[in-house]
């Protein structure tokens, strides 16, 4: 193989490595885009249970000491 040939093959190697990353950083990027929706969604989730929920811990503000004080 003369060297001309060898910078061809590099060059093909260079061009389809370099799709492969934008094709991986385009799913990266999607992907972070669905965990921050997710997230969101997730917390929006939290607020409702919170909301219907409530817990049966009372707040530190009226809790009682224990009897033993």
């Amino acid at each position: 193989m003369d060297a001309q040939a060898r910078i061809e093959e590099l060059e093909i190697r260079s061009a389809h490595q370099e799709r492969a990353l934008e094709q991986l950083s385009e799913q990266v990027a999607a992907q972070q885009q669905r965990l921050d929706a997710l997230e969101a969604q997730l917390e929006r989730l939290r607020e409702l249970l919170r909301a219907v929920a409530p817990s049966d811990i009372a707040p530190e503000a009226e809790e009682r000491p224990p009897p033993h004080y």
